[in-house]
């Protein structure tokens, strides 16, 4: 008779799991985490590369990325303005005491995307950054454009500073302009630094929202916590 109470013990928590509220994990769609090229390309505007400087990548899928970095502050820009690395796991873009820049990394996609099968209307375009805005400066800025087959949408923003990578979602439907997130044609992150910024992209994605389960009435965990009563009376009842 032992037995049979346990067991009913296991239905019950068993039951319980899987009626009791849970959030489900986030989940991404990395569009690109910059490895290719490894090693990365390196570069320094205006020692070693013109300004500007303009990197060009064939990623899978016929995706095309392209990078371009420019010093618009001073002219000509000095032999170290900009300092930087395409790949190899980061975008990387150190600007030096005496300079300001901005890097323009675009991604023209070999299909369109469905970005709105992707989290629907509250996903996100996920952006893993370290961004360090040097003492007096705002932090760094951005402008964000999502082309699609119909318009552009966009929006601009500002990076917030941190010691490692963290990540800033741009939620969907924070974008301004026409266009239709079903056909995604391209994409385009550009990065506005003051002078002596420093900045990394680690990675862009789409996430989605979690999951929200619907927790149980109250009634139902109520007649899920009487199992194992009604178990101990059948059990003292066959007893007596």
């Amino acid at each position: 008779m032992t037995l049979r109470f346990f067991s009913v013990s296991r239905a019950f928590a068993a039951l319980a799991a899987l009626l009791v509220s849970s959030t489900a994990a986030t989940a991404d769609v990395i569009l690109d985490d910059f490895t290719n090229p490894t090693p990365g390309a390196q570069f320094v505007i205006a020692s070693l590369n013109a300004n500007p400087y303009t990197i060009t990548t064939n990623l899978a899928g016929g995706t095309v990325r392209t990078a371009t970095f420019t010093v618009t502050s001073p002219t000509p820009a000095g032999p170290f303005s900009l300092l930087g690395v395409v790949g190899g796991g980061t975008v990387d873009m150190f600007l030096d005491s005496s300079s300001s820049g901005n890097a323009v990394i675009s991604h023209a996609f070999g299909a369109p995307l469905d970005f709105s099968g992707i989290g629907g209307s509250t996903g996100a375009v996920r952006l893993s950054t370290q961004s360090s805005a040097s003492v007096g400066n705002p932090n760094v800025a951005y402008s964000l454009s999502v082309l699609t087959a119909t318009g552009t949408l966009s929006t601009t923003g500002s990076f917030a500073n941190s010691a490692g990578f963290i990540d800033q979602d741009v939620a969907f439907t924070s974008l301004t302009g026409t266009g239709d997130l079903s056909q995604v044609t391209g994409i385009s992150l550009t990065v506005n630094g003051q002078t002596a910024d420093d900045f990394r992209l680690d990675q862009i994605a789409l996430t989605t929202p979690p999951v929200q389960q619907v927790p149980a009435p109250p009634a139902v965990l109520l007649a899920l916590a009487a199992l194992p009563v009604f178990g101990l009376r059948r059990y003292f009842g066959r007893k007596a």
